[in-house]
């Protein structure tokens, strides 16, 4: 599927951008590819959620979305394996919306057409290479928190545990971009996370502060979505990652792209030359 952009306004390329312009564009960008975005991301994350429904219910679904409950939940009636392989599954099938629906984004600033099936394609030759990159950064920032939860019984210090949190935080801001290096600047697993922390370096409060306002603006438009889940809580689950889970992408990518272009110089002719790469 192709939709040409079909505009004579010359693209916005990849920045600098101010929060106000990253916010701005972000929402401009899911608009203006409104139903290629939806598509893209229902490909994928519809069949994840319906089987995620079927299989253990809606309030388990719910969680996984981060919405409101309605009382303790209670572990589905399923082995634990089986619950843990679809969580597997269901950051794998994330990370390849993440991939596709940035190729997308990206095109979309570089002023060329857009097509689902290369977007895909794209991002599946990626894919195993994202998902390493994603283990990694896993591993790396839940390491905090896990050695003070081990510790728990021997330190007994609310403060270790609330230097570990920080600690983790402070890794997940610097190795967020590693699935996007991955995507667009062609590399392994472990080059990918060492380029994320490098690039966030001195950068990292001006990072810190964009994504958490972002995340407010999102957290705001998904509490209005939830609005829906009086009505009919499957429903709100569907349309609240149909919406949130490309917005935050989009707004990842600009973030990305803005530090490229002020860490770097990085312009629209290297994007462009990155996304012909992608496709060839």
């Amino acid at each position: 599927m192709n939709i040409d952009i079909g505009s004579t306004k010359a693209p916005p390329g990849p920045g600098p951008r101010s929060l106000g312009g990253i916010l701005g564009l972000m929402f401009r960008l899911f608009g203006r590819h409104l139903g290629i975005m939806l598509v893209v991301t229902a490909l994928v994350v519809v069949p994840l959620l319906a089987a995620g429904i079927v299989a253990f219910g809606p309030e388990f679904v719910d969680e996984i979305m981060g919405g409101p409950e309605n009382g303790a939940f209670e572990q589905p009636p399923a082995a634990i394996s089986t619950v843990i392989a679809y969580l597997v599954l269901y950051a794998i099938g994330i990370l390849a919306v993440t991939g596709a629906v940035a190729e997308l984004a990206a095109r979309s600033l570089a002023g060329s057409d857009l097509s689902i099936s290369r977007a895909y394609g794209v991002t599946l030759r990626r894919l195993p290479y994202m998902v390493g990159a994603a283990l990694i950064m896993a591993s790396l920032v839940a390491t905090p928190v896990a050695l003070a939860l081990l510790l728990e019984s021997a330190i007994d210090s609310a403060v270790v545990f609330l230097f570990a949190v920080v600690l983790s935080v402070y890794l997940a801001v610097r190795l967020l971009f590693a699935p996007y290096i991955v995507l667009f600047e062609h590399t392994g697993p472990i080059t990918s996370v060492m380029r994320s922390w490098k690039l966030v370096s001195g950068m990292w409060l001006r990072t810190f502060g964009l994504l958490i306002i972002i995340s407010l603006v999102l957290g705001l438009i998904q509490m209005l979505l939830q609005l829906l889940g009086a009505i009919a809580p499957s429903v709100e689950a569907f349309v609240t990652s149909l919406v949130i889970l490309p917005l935050s992408i989009i707004g990842n990518l600009l973030i990305y792209l803005d530090l490229r272009v002020r860490k770097y110089a990085y312009g629209s002719a290297r994007l462009s030359a990155e996304l012909e790469s992608l496709a060839s």
